[in-house]
């Protein structure tokens, strides 16, 4: 009967918060055109509107802390998963937009946004995950932060290696999804590594080129 009652209870969650969902899609909608307005910027453009792209990150930050609130552990609320994916895609988009803009503060500042979404709503995809972690952990290697960097890489270490071993419920849609998992704990580990980590991470790279092999025979 336990399970019946939290069925129930989870799906009450659901509609009653089915009402703000218009009102979410609304700003997003608004949100989007920010980015997409700036993503349309040249370098020389963006640096005559740095006052519009502070404000459009400033928004993306407050938003993605309200997501990152709304889907604390124990939350159920749709909207805010809903609301979570846009984000991470519209901080994505202006952080890669930007890594070439030279403005750095600017870029991290996306990049952050961009993780913390992911994390917030999309923690069980390997494939989301891995590719906001990795980028934000490169970025703190180019900053000098690399016991920061190295933490982020033991992360997605200790997160991702259970996809070598077939226990994991792996989220991913398809094969490309997979792989792309599979693409980020190699790279974490080689990262990890290069950057003096204390575990020996030469059995996780050899398991992924086994399983890479397997694949091939398929």
């Amino acid at each position: 009967m336990k399970i019946f009652r939290f069925i129930k209870q989870l799906w009450q969650a659901m509609e009653d918060d089915s009402a703000d969902e218009d009102e979410i899609l609304k700003k997003l909608e608004v949100l989007n055109a920010k980015v997409q307005a700036l993503t349309d910027m040249g370098a020389e453009e963006l640096q005559q509107h740095l006052k519009q792209l502070d404000e459009c990150i400033g928004e993306l930050q407050s938003e993605v802390e309200k997501v990152v609130q709304k889907n604390s552990p124990g939350a159920l609320i749709r909207s805010g998963w809903i609301e979570g994916a846009h984000l991470s895609e519209h901080s994505q988009t202006l952080a890669h937009h930007l890594e070439d803009k030279a403005l750095p503060r600017q870029h991290r500042a996306a990049a952050s946004c961009w993780v913390n979404a992911v994390l917030a709503v999309n923690s069980h995809y390997h494939h989301l995950v891995g590719p906001a972690m990795i980028y934000n952990a490169r970025l703190a290697e180019e900053d000098g932060e690399l016991e920061l960097a190295q933490r982020a890489y033991s992360a997605v270490i200790q997160d991702f290696s259970c996809l070598l071993d077939g226990k994991a419920q792996h989220a991913a849609s398809c094969e490309a999804d997979s792989e792309t998992a599979i693409d980020c704990l190699e790279e974490a580990a080689r990262r990890y590594a290069a950057l003096g980590g204390e575990d020996d991470v030469t059995p996780i790279l050899e398991r992924i080129e086994l399983l890479r092999n397997e694949r091939k025979k398929e």
